[in-house]
């Protein structure tokens, strides 16, 4: 079985078990360790304890339960457009600077693409109103979500 490469504009056809042809791979792989060391370096600049909270057998295990629940799709671009495209982050709804308790809760954690991950942080950083407003809506997303497709 075939499809085409995600990269944005490319109509080459892979293996369905790739995500990149192989001219897009290797950039999509830098760009990644790229971009995770730009994160890394910021965040250790602000929080060690969040850096290292990162890195715990327990946030890996309930990351990647949430992103396997929540089907690998970023759901605010799910229930805003409609389009199902693949998560890349998850995502803190009430962010742990605000709630640490709520670091490994499920019910705030939801999967999001890049580029909406990095709108959520410009919402978030515009004012406190529009950040809560955010939250709401994010949270809504997930109840909805799980109502639809978990019943839970």
């Amino acid at each position: 079985m075939k499809r085409l490469c995600r990269h944005t504009g490319c109509n080459v056809l892979i293996d369905y078990n790739k995500v990149y042809c192989p001219k897009h791979e290797a950039m999509h792989v830098k760009q990644k360790h790229e971009g995770y060391r730009i994160y890394d370096k910021h965040r250790l600049d602000i929080d060690k304890d969040v850096v290292e909270f990162y890195k715990t057998q327990d946030w890996l295990r309930v990351r990647n339960d949430v992103r396997r629940q929540l089907f690998h799709m970023d759901l605010y671009e799910y229930y805003r457009t409609g389009r199902i495209i693949e998560g890349f982050t998850v995502h803190h709804i009430i962010p742990l600077r605000d709630a640490w308790t709520m670091r490994l809760d499920r019910h705030n954690l939801i999967y999001l693409s890049d580029s909406n991950h990095k709108h959520m942080h410009r919402q978030y950083d515009t004012s406190e109103k529009i950040k809560e407003e955010t939250e709401l809506l994010l949270i809504s997303y997930l109840k909805k979500f799980h109502d639809e497709f978990l019943h839970i």
